[in-house]
């Protein structure tokens, strides 16, 4: 068995045997919760201007699996996925100032990212198995450089 893979500050990826079992499950929410908490704590501390690239990108995961998780339970229109779109447009505008930190987004994102762990907390393996594809997708499509279409050239 490989070891479980931390991909940002709450969800963690392991085995399906592993995410079936209660105890395991339990355990697993339990550092997630404490994990978000942290996190949280870390972005009211943060300095105005500071490097947040690494923070940023977490909360962008972790947020876009919490608003998948609402729109594939046809929550889309709802109070917590308009909060966690708020949260993720708080964290588009710190990637277009370069990741530079702002304090006036921690609220913000702390809000959004509660909600996010809640959706999160909530799921059935299968969900957050969906929703972790879905947005790992996206993750790999951003990531392809663009290629220029072929038609006419004006």
């Amino acid at each position: 068995m490989r070891p479980a893979a931390t991909l940002c500050p709450d969800v963690r990826i392991v085995p399906e045997h592993i995410a079936r079992n209660p105890i395991a499950r339990a355990m697993a929410k339990a550092a997630m919760t404490s994990a978000v908490r942290d996190f949280v704590t870390r972005i009211y501390m943060m300095r105005d201007g500071e490097d947040a690239a690494a923070d940023g990108t977490a909360s962008a995961r972790v947020l876009a699996i919490g608003i998948r998780l609402t729109e594939q339970r046809g929550q889309q229109h709802g109070a917590a996925c308009r909060v966690m779109r708020g949260g993720m447009e708080s964290i588009v505008g710190l990637a277009q100032r370069r990741w530079k930190w702002r304090s006036a987004d921690a609220r913000a994102i702390d809000v959004a990212l509660h909600h996010a762990l809640d959706a999160v907390r909530t799921a059935r393996a299968h969900e957050l198995n969906a929703a972790w594809h879905f947005v790992q997708q996206l993750e790999q499509q951003a990531a392809q450089p663009h290629q220029p279409t072929e038609g006419p050239t004006p």
